[in-house]
């Protein structure tokens, strides 16, 4: 019962994220957390939804917790980028960047947002070029 529990909250806190319900995804993802500690995907999404709704520090504290228990985990890696570019550390994002396309390196987003920092942050041009056109092979129709 217990399982079915927390996949219910880890998939409730993905869908109220994406709807911009983040608060009430915090909440589900909070209780999730408590019932189940080695739960990984509620401490991804609880970090996500922390991240985008203004506590960013705090979301890399359980992106941490997540990574500790899979290090495998792509979406930890690249939430932590993401909190880090909310707190203008945006050279700081690219290792998790990195990370995250070493365990799926088709994900034409994380390499259009590495692209970008290389681009702007490290001027590392050729190496911004080279992610961007293999982003635009993996997904053309991307923003």
């Amino acid at each position: 019962m217990v399982g079915l529990v927390l996949v219910t909250h880890g998939k409730l806190g993905e869908e109220l994220l994406s709807t911009a319900e983040s608060i009430t995804g915090r909440f589900e993802d909070s209780r999730a957390v408590a019932i189940d500690s080695t739960y990984v995907d509620a401490f991804v999404n609880l970090g996500a939804a922390l991240s985008q709704t203004g506590d960013p520090a705090a979301a890399i504290g359980q992106f941490t917790r997540a990574l500790i228990l899979d290090p495998t985990n792509a979406n930890a890696e690249i939430n932590w980028g993401n909190a880090l570019i909310r707190l203008q550390r945006p050279v700081e994002a690219i290792p998790h960047y990195e990370a995250a396309l070493r365990l799926n390196p088709y994900d034409a987003r994380t390499l259009n947002n590495l692209a970008w920092l290389y681009a702007e942050q490290v001027r590392q041009l050729d190496r911004a070029l080279d992610l961007s056109l293999l982003s635009l092979r993996r997904d053309a129709d991307q923003p």
